[in-house]
């Protein structure tokens, strides 16, 4: 009997290997002598962590499911899963990297924007998870003067495409049939968001994501009016900010001001 963790990285390394090779010497011989099929008992075991891994990732990308059809979804996870193994005993992070897969992947190539579909699944999920806040509920509660520094609700996420990522996610997250819809390219500039209890994906102008940007690097509204201003000349920062507070954008009583001496 190998010492356990000898056995234990063994049996590690076949589980989450790529399907097909052969199993260790080491972890044969803990079978008894003359034991039929070994190769076919360690599978079992085997293609039980990679159904496991394939239902964690329909889980959090039901319309790429959707999008590729049920067959190839579990090729392509099937491909992710033997490149990236599970670093933790928590699922609830599996499959972080799975937008950049897509994004790499040959076999999807003629998908380009899958990847990015992907992407806005996974902010949706952080976005569901995230630290609950009290909204600042209206403009009043937030005025945009220069010198104070407004505050992200904690479930905020921002993200931009040059596809319509969030219309063909919308199409795609149901169990509704529809026509096929042919979508030109069209740069999206997303907020993903739960002020409340439902998340909500919100397509929003250039200037308002430059200014959401900025709030997120730690901005003053002066400072957010300036980049809203580079994005989109002749912005109305004062309408849109007011728009945003109203929506749950900002948290309430956290707002900073310049102490101006």
């Amino acid at each position: 009997m190998p010492p356990l963790p000898e056995f234990q990285s063994a049996m590690s390394r076949y589980l989450t290997s790529a399907p097909g090779p052969e199993v260790p010497a080491l972890l044969r011989n803990l079978l008894p002598p003359g034991s039929s099929r070994p190769d076919k008992r360690f599978a079992v075991y085997k293609n039980n962590v990679y159904a496991r891994l394939v239902d964690a990732l329909r889980d959090t990308f039901p319309a790429i499911e959707r999008l590729v059809g049920e067959e190839f979804f579990r090729y392509a996870a099937v491909e992710y899963i033997a490149q990236t193994p599970p670093v933790t005993a928590s699922l609830l992070a599996y499959g972080n990297g799975f937008p950049e897969f897509l994004a790499g992947f040959p076999a999807v190539a003629q998908l380009p924007y899958l990847g990015d579909v992907a992407r806005l699944e996974l902010l949706y999920l952080e976005a569901y998870h995230a630290a609950d806040a009290e909204p600042s509920g209206d403009a009043s509660a937030v005025t945009p003067d220069d010198d104070i520094f407004p505050k992200l609700h904690p479930s905020a996420r921002l993200m931009t495409s040059p596809f319509q990522v969030s219309r063909i996610w919308e199409l795609n997250r149901g169990a509704a049939a529809f026509e096929e819809v042919a979508l030109p390219p069209l740069r999206e500039y997303l907020l993903v968001i739960r002020p409340a209890r439902e998340v909500e994906v919100r397509r929003v102008p250039f200037g308002v994501y430059a200014a959401l940007f900025a709030f997120a690097q730690g901005a003053s509204c002066a400072g957010a009016r300036d980049e809203a201003e580079w994005a989109e000349p002749g912005f109305d920062f004062r309408a849109h900010y007011e728009s945003l507070a109203r929506g749950g954008t900002f948290v309430a009583g956290t707002t900073e001001r310049i102490h101006r001496s």
